[in-house]
């Protein structure tokens, strides 16, 4: 972190004396920032392939087509009002056809 910025003697005097204490507080935040953004993305990709295996497992059984994915997508996209359906469709599509992959590399 820069602590370098200009300020008076008094409190240049004050920064040095308490420079070492700042960093480890700083690195302590820092580090915690840094596992809490990896388990973030840990959970993005799980429920990426938790999505893709229960739609994969629907069109595999016939019991949804396309028309039913394109209907999920428009039942979500209330909660995601930034994205387009198709954009939707698209990633649920991706996140299907992924689920072989994951039962090939899985080692549970």
């Amino acid at each position: 972190m820069n602590m370098d910025k200009k300020i008076d003697n008094k409190d240049n005097v004050n920064l040095l004396q308490h420079r070492e204490e700042f960093e480890t507080v700083y690195g302590i935040i820092s580090a915690h920032k840094k596992r809490a953004m990896n388990a973030v993305h840990n959970e993005s990709l799980n429920m990426l392939w938790e999505v893709g295996a229960y739609v994969s497992d629907r069109l595999k059984k016939a019991a949804w087509g396309d028309g039913v994915v394109r209907m999920l997508a428009e039942y979500i996209i209330p909660e995601v009002p930034r994205q387009r359906v198709g954009a939707i469709v698209q990633s649920i599509r991706w996140c299907s056809s992924m689920r072989p992959i994951r039962r090939r590399t899985s080692t549970r």
